[in-house]
């Protein structure tokens, strides 16, 4: 893959993280004034940074919010449509902002279970991680930061939850 290649994905989170990419791209806030919608133009590594400060961020509303279900207990899996490429905060997957119908798809669910293993499980190296499936598209895991390997997208398929 060309070092040049640049990935559009466009950001989905509370209003109030938004401030953190005010000067990395166009920032859309909904007509409710609760989220935001960050597009962002970004190389392979800045994906990588977008999946962490997206965890981040995910760790941080979970601190605030700890007695919010486990993503993997609300959550379906569903491929979003052609032409989107929207990466969700925790809150946003877990469907509390009815003013947008979130589809959860593989990098939507790991920020969501690497937020959760820092946040309840003390697993402050988890973080998703991504497997090149081809030039221009991976599947995201979350690499739990102790050896072990979580891929929750295969989880919610093995168990028939997808929309």
């Amino acid at each position: 893959m060309s070092s040049t290649s640049l990935f559009r994905p466009r950001l989905v989170i509370p209003v109030e993280y938004a401030g953190r990419w005010q000067d990395r791209g166009s920032t859309e806030i909904s007509p409710t004034g609760r989220l935001a919608f960050v597009d962002l133009v970004v190389d392979e590594e800045g994906i990588d940074r977008v999946l962490e400060e997206m965890t981040e961020i995910s760790a941080d509303w979970l601190r605030r919010n700890p007695h919010a279900p486990p993503i993997l207990s609300v959550a379906a899996y569903e491929r979003e449509p052609k032409g989107e490429n929207d990466y969700l905060a925790l809150p946003v997957s877990l469907g509390l902002y009815p003013e947008y119908r979130p589809y959860v798809d593989c990098e939507d669910l790991e920020i969501g279970v690497s937020a959760e293993a820092r946040v309840r499980q003390g697993l402050f190296a988890a973080r998703p991680v991504k497997k090149r499936q081809s030039e221009r598209m991976w599947h995201i895991v979350t690499d739990l930061g102790d050896g072990r390997i979580q891929d929750s997208t295969g989880y919610l398929l093995s168990m028939g939850r997808t929309n």
